[in-house]
């Protein structure tokens, strides 16, 4: 399934670095009936390092007339866009935040799983170091293809607040290589099996 992809282009890029740029997204169709919308809020668009945030990332619901918000956090990000795809195999859409994109487009993106019972989020720690990360509900696994002089793939997984590198890469078009990657993770004692009846999302 293809990821809903929302793309946020921000403008007045001629404004000074302290005004302050708010683009909202409804989350209807995402999450209906819950009333969510997200929210960046940039207020530095000239800062260049990825370092330093320049946004808040603000994650909102609305019910009786009222909005809260119900996550927050300060980031960088070079091209604010939010993209909504499940990357925990729980068939909840989780929120891709971009962080920045490399002169090959290589983009890393921030990860926020969402938990649509509670309301909450939950950051995924040094996920935005994935280039181009592809979920693999099978295996509970993500990839991701690296474009470089040689292409090339890793083999990473969500764990609790973190991502795991099983430091496994191989050449980014070769098929036989890929699955023999997998094969070797599957038999590790850190990876962690999708659960019972997840393993065919």
């Amino acid at each position: 399934m293809q990821p809903f992809t929302v793309l946020l282009v921000l403008l007045g890029l001629a404004l000074r670095a302290t005004a302050q740029e708010i683009a909202t997204v409804p989350c209807d169709a995402v999450y209906p009936g819950k009333g969510y919308l997200v929210r960046l809020q940039v207020f530095n668009n000239q800062e260049t390092d990825e370092t330093r945030a320049n946004m808040v990332f603000s994650f909102c619901q609305q019910e009786k007339g009222q909005e809260r918000a119900l996550f927050r956090d300060s980031v960088f990000s070079s091209n604010p866009s939010v993209d909504f795809e499940d990357f925990n195999n729980d068939g909840i859409k989780d929120i891709l935040l971009q962080h920045y994109s490399d002169v090959r487009s290589n983009q890393g993106s921030y990860l926020y799983l969402v938990d649509t019972v509670t309301g909450r989020l939950k950051k995924i720690k040094g996920f935005e170091q994935i280039k181009n990360p592809l979920y693999i509900a099978a295996d509970n696994l993500v990839s991701n293809t690296v474009m470089s002089g040689t292409n090339w793939s890793g083999f990473y997984q969500v764990q609790g607040d973190h991502v795991r590198d099983f430091g496994i890469t191989i050449d980014g078009d070769d098929d036989k290589a890929r699955e023999q990657a997998l094969r070797k993770i599957r038999k590790r004692k850190d990876w962690v099996a999708p659960a019972a009846g997840q393993r065919q999302r």
